[in-house]
């Protein structure tokens, strides 16, 4: 059975949550943000990669080596045989051991190409730097050459190959690029939208996987499994409801993972700039522009006692503040916001909606932060909904910038059977 490693981005309890969705996971460690896997769907790693929010990377794991000699040694062959004609072209990171270690190793596997097959390398790395994403896409490295990933556990050392990079210029085309924009309202980063479809379809489908470790911690070393289990996630058909669509970002990151989406926005004018933004995204991304679905609605006013799908939506953020809010502005925004909540709550009560994943505004105020998640989360239950525990075993997570005066909790309800 093949093992993969995962590099988690900058919202690592964002990023493990949505991977844990849609494989096994081994081991993760917190220090590090990599993350060991098994069971991963069947098809393209770039593939898998590209329906991920908050993966930077994935390798596939070589083997477990007991010293650095060892492991350097598999890693010039491994190049030599992927590449038996020309230059190589190399990229290589290492965790657990610090940037002295990477400023030996990468003139040590040049030398040992060198002396043991004749090789000519070239490494791409900054002078005792990891490879970052950005660099590896700019470069093509992984059309040109190979990155290796070295992690160091305890006494042994992880080899692993990438075999799927974030692809930033889809990023761009799908941020900056569609013709209908509002910076004014506070766009959702596709790579978050990418996020809560993806928890939100899985804790849909399954119970939240027994093995994570909760705690985020990292034995030191610890075996590669060899068992095997279902895989996790599935391709069954789901139907994406956004009752907040605004510029359509939910719906078309649900449409190029192959979902039938419902976005609704009680503006008019975003309504019609969603189905701009997904009838052009449509056209140069590949997905069917049949799969989106828009109406102008009030998010209470939809017939939700005789919908069905899973909900997937940003929600409303309140005010969009030009400076930083008072504590009677946070107040009044949240009482705003959470009453909406609970009255939209009371009608996808009456539907058939097993799950919805949501963001609910955080608001910064002084040295911490005022939420409505948890007065949520306890009027919800009457309704037969409570959150999962799905982040490390808490039952939300915070997405926000540091400039920001308003974050987005993240929450994930389900449905009681």
């Amino acid at each position: 059975m093949s093992h993969f490693l995962f590099l988690l981005g900058r919202n690592a309890v964002l990023s493990r949550a949505e991977l844990q969705g849609l494989c096994d996971e081994i081991l993760y460690d917190a220090n590090t943000s990599l993350l060991l896997a098994e069971n991963i769907p069947e098809g393209d790693p770039q593939s898998f990669l590209d329906r991920l929010g908050g993966t930077v990377r994935m390798a596939r794991v070589i083997d477990e080596y007991e010293s650095e000699s060892a492991v350097l040694e598999a890693l010039a062959s491994q190049a030599n045989e992927q590449k038996p004609e020309g230059k190589i072209h190399l990229g290589i990171s290492i965790f657990g051991m610090g940037e002295k270690r990477l400023r030996y190793f990468c003139p040590t596997v040049k030398t040992l190409l060198k002396e043991k097959f004749g090789r000519s390398t070239r490494t791409v790395n900054r002078p005792g730097l990891n490879l970052e994403s950005g660099q590896m896409f700019g470069s093509k490295l992984l059309s040109k050459g190979f990155e290796f990933i070295i992690w160091r556990r305890g006494s042994s050392f992880l080899l692993a190959q990438t075999v799927a990079n974030q692809d930033i210029r889809s990023y761009t085309i799908r941020d900056r690029e569609k013709p209908f924009r509002d910076a004014k309202m506070g766009m959702l980063p596709p790579k978050l939208a990418q996020i809560l479809v993806n928890l939100g379809v899985s804790q849909g489908k399954d119970p939240h996987s027994s093995r994570q470790d909760v705690n985020g911690s990292c034995p030191p070393s610890v075996p590669l499994r060899r068992d095997s289990s279902p895989c996790k996630g599935g391709s069954e058909a789901e139907i994406i409801i956004d009752p907040f669509c605004g510029s359509g970002t939910i719906s078309i990151e649900a449409a190029l993972m192959g979902y039938e989406t419902e976005g609704s926005d009680l503006s008019m004018t975003f309504a019609q700039g969603a189905r701009q933004n997904f009838s052009d995204l449509a056209r140069r991304l590949g997905f069917a522009p049949e799969s989106g679905k828009f109406q102008t609605s009030d998010a209470l006013k939809l017939p939700w006692e005789k919908m069905s799908g899973i909900v997937v939506t940003e929600g409303m953020l309140g005010t969009n503040f030009a400076s930083a809010p008072t504590p009677p502005q946070i107040r009044e925004n949240a009482v705003f916001v959470l009453t909406l909540w609970e009255k939209l709550f009371q009608k996808i009560a009456t539907g058939n909606i097993p799950v919805v994943c949501c963001c609910l505004p955080c608001w910064r105020q002084g040295s911490g932060s005022v939420s409505i998640a948890g007065k949520l989360m306890d009027y919800v239950r009457s309704l037969g909904y409570t959150p999962d525990p799905v982040f490390g075993g808490k039952k939300s997570s915070v997405y926000a910038r540091e400039s920001a005066f308003v974050g987005r909790e993240v929450v994930v309800f389900r449905k009681s059977k």
